[in-house]
């Protein structure tokens, strides 16, 4: 029996606010274990919680730019629930009108296959605190610093096929709230998290399965382990003749497994009802336009924009999505240097420098302007290409211009005629046995001669300028 597995996501975005969702203790990740926390985020009688309003601007604009319909008016809900790390007892959420509803993505899987992604909701909710687990003792402690840190939750259709499509959606989405601002979704420190719903059912029919919930995924790597060990319990069940159990599963990324937390439970088990110490959320119109207003250029319209210009579609969208390149790439544009080029340089020798050199949120060392300068140098053949890197690297390491570092270390190219023309000759009477080699057939001999002009040079020459000339003397 063939099977099409049927996947929907939950993903948790930890917003990137300065204080936390109902009360002004500072937002951060980490710290020493309950220090950043308070009776309102620990829910101690008489405490009152009072609604962030980035929180509410942050969310509408994640919704805005998804395609979602953003409430004008909204509510908080209590979702009842006991857990160590849940010290009200309950969570405070969205459930009756969530602040974002609808919305679609359009995407294309690796081989551009397009695919489509649609938006159940999109709610506001706090997030709980955690356990740490004693090592060697059969005992945790509960940290309440991550309680009441602003969450969004993005509650997808169940619309995935395959764990390439949740990849695919997950590395855009990520791309597209790290463009907003809203999150920086470290998935390491859990500021990014899915929750994988996976069912499957016979292929070709419309009828859902039976779905399981899996939780602590906190990797791509993960999520793709995740689903294909799910997909294979689930098939082996079923060809069985067994049924899928409704669950929630925990994915064991050192074993490789999933395994049973609880019984998945269902909307009516968390008892909501409205908050009542919060009023309704209201969006007005002027505020709405102000958010639309406000929204950057988000990664695919930039994406798009370099492909106009004549990059690949896998080139324009590591560009659209990595800030730095994105930056650079702009400047060049704006100068109107060879977009090729600007995007060669900065894919390849760029990239590798600054990986080696920089460290984390580390300023660039020279403007988008400078690297415009950069690649006019390098396309209106001032420079050779192993000049070109020197430059590169000076400006790296010390921020100078790129004329100013040519004039220093004297890189400029040679297209002097007369003065190659002499080279070439020189080169030409040095190495007979490779001139007629190559007049034999071989066209690696031309190469070595040209190796031959650029080191007689000291790399200056123009290469291309040198080969013509060298040409054109061997073959009189």
């Amino acid at each position: 029996m063939k099977f099409e597995t049927v996947i929907g996501l939950e993903i948790h975005v930890e917003l990137a606010t300065k204080t936390k969702i109902f009360c002004n203790c500072e937002n951060v990740f980490g710290g020493e274990e309950n220090t950043h926390c308070c009776p309102v985020c620990l829910g101690l009688p008489g405490s009152l919680p009072v609604m962030n309003r980035s929180v509410v601007d942050y969310a509408a604009k994640v919704g805005l730019a998804l395609g979602c319909d953003v409430a004008r008016i909204s509510y908080m809900d209590r979702k009842n629930y006991h857990y160590p790390d849940l010290p009200k007892g309950y969570q405070i959420s969205q459930r009756g009108i969530p602040i974002c509803q609808g919305g679609t993505l359009h995407l294309a899987e690796e081989d551009g296959t397009p695919f489509t992604i649609g938006f159940t909701e999109i709610h506001m909710e706090e997030d709980a605190g955690k356990l740490v687990h004693l090592p060697k003792q059969a005992a945790s402690r509960a940290d309440y610093n991550r309680a009441a840190v602003p969450l969004i939750e993005i509650v997808t259709e169940p619309d995935f096929r395959s764990a390439g499509q949740v990849c695919v959606f997950l590395q855009t989405l990520r791309e597209l709230l790290i463009s907003l601002g809203v999150s920086d979704c470290k998935m390491q420190e859990g500021s990014m998290r899915c929750d994988v719903n996976l069912s499957l059912r016979e292929a070709g029919s419309e009828t859902f399965g039976t779905r399981c919930e899996m939780k602590n995924l906190n990797s791509f790597r993960s999520i793709n382990r995740a689903i294909a060990y799910e997909t294979k319990r689930q098939a082996e069940l079923l060809e069985k003749g067994e049924k899928v159990i409704q669950q929630t599963l925990r994915w064991d990324d050192e074993l490789g497994k999933t395994y049973a937390m609880r019984d998945k439970e269902d909307s009516q088990d968390y008892r909501y009802f409205p908050e009542p110490d919060l009023p309704p959320i209201v969006i007005t119109e002027e505020h709405m336009q102000a958010l639309k207003d406000s929204l950057p250029e988000l990664p695919q319209a930039r994406a798009q924009r370099y492909e106009e210009a004549g990059l690949s579609a896998q080139d324009a969208r590591l560009l659209a999505n990595t800030g730095w390149m994105t930056a650079l790439m702009d400047g060049a544009l704006l100068q109107k240097a060879d977009a090729k080029a600007a995007a060669n340089w900065l894919i390849g020798p760029m990239a590798a420098l600054w990986n080696e050199h920089a460290e984390e949120n580390e300023p660039l060392p020279f403007t988008a302007e400078q690297y415009g300068k950069f690649v006019q140098l390098v396309s209106g053949n001032k420079v050779n290409s192993s000049g070109a890197k020197t430059v590169l690297t000076e400006m790296v390491q010390t921020g100078k211009d790129p004329d100013t570092i040519v004039k220093e270390k004297n890189l400029g190219q040679v297209d002097d005629k007369d003065a190659l023309l002499q080279v070439a000759q020189e080169v030409i009477n040095e190495n007979q046995d490779a001139v007629a080699s190559y007049l034999g057939g071989r066209e690696k001999a031309l190469t070595s001669l040209i190796g031959a002009s650029m080191k007689k040079t000291r790399g200056k020459a123009n290469p291309q300028m040198m080969r013509e000339l060298i040409l054109s003397l061997i073959q009189k």
